[in-house]
């Protein structure tokens, strides 16, 4: 594969107990061209791929135009996917199809820097990648023998049980309550985004952000709401609100799939 790369900056700086390099490159795009034949309507792909993993993706499609400067943040101006979470891969997939990332190119810059695995941010246009790719590469200190260190871990928020708990109130309550009758969905697959109160074990809000509403999203969304055994996140030894996502789904054989990105 050939690659036309050019290296804008090299930044070398020391951060705690790891030195920071930084390197911010464009190459022609030779990945994911046929993701764009595919999805004309798609302008650009924003990509984050973080040490532990994790790929996170933001899809902004034609049709809206915003300063490079102006806040992305406001609502509808793109699509956010975690393809790490089941929930999103799939509607992702089944909205999108298959994306091919620069991992080839991104290998290749990484060889010889250090041996932690890098941070990479970067924007994939039809012709062309730009991306900023940070090592943190340990350095070596010597530590007092008699030094104490703590660690504070935040406590992450879901659901008394487990996942698998949820998933069997859902299972039952579609068993013994939902008249199925009533369902005839083609694809029986929904996203929800809900907020946990900081206060009690209940949801504060539930959000249908993917798939098509329907009587059968309705009763999920009524279960959600009385399944009120909800653990809050705790910031600093401090129950806070915070939004997570919940991806539901009727599978063939009648069995029901719950999932969230914290409890996979």
């Amino acid at each position: 594969m050939k690659m036309q790369l050019t290296i804008f900056l090299l930044v070398y700086s020391l951060i705690g107990n790891a030195q920071l390099i930084t390197i911010d490159t464009f190459f022609a795009n030779t990945s994911s061209k046929q993701f764009f034949k595919q999805n004309t309507l798609v302008e650009k792909i924003s990509f984050s791929n973080y040490a532990d993993g994790s790929k996170h993706i933001d899809v902004y499609r034609k049709g809206i135009w915003q300063a490079d400067s102006y806040n992305y943040s406001i609502p509808n101006s793109y699509e956010s996917y975690d393809l790490n979470f089941i929930g999103d891969n799939y509607f992702f997939q089944k909205k999108y199809g298959t994306i091919r990332f620069p991992d080839r190119e991104i290998d290749s810059l990484s060889k010889n820097k250090c041996s932690e695995f890098p941070y990479v941010r970067g924007i994939i246009y039809p012709d062309s990648i730009r991306c900023k790719i940070e090592f943190q590469c340990p350095v070596e200190i010597k530590n007092d023998s008699d030094e104490i260190v703590f660690t504070k871990v935040e406590v992450p928020w879901g659901y008394e049980g487990g996942v698998k708990a949820l998933q069997q109130k859902i299972q039952s309550a579609y068993q013994n309550k939902y008249v199925k009758s009533q369902h005839s969905s083609a694809d029986s697959a929904f996203l929800f985004s809900i907020l946990v109160d900081s206060k009690s074990s209940c949801l504060l809000r539930i959000e249908l952000t993917q798939g098509n509403y329907s009587s059968f999203a309705q009763f999920f969304i009524d279960e959600l709401r009385t399944a009120c055994q909800w653990k809050p996140n705790l910031q600093g030894g401090r129950a806070v609100r915070s939004f997570t996502k919940v991806f539901v789904r009727l599978n063939k054989n009648q069995t029901i799939t719950v999932a969230m990105p914290n409890e996979e």
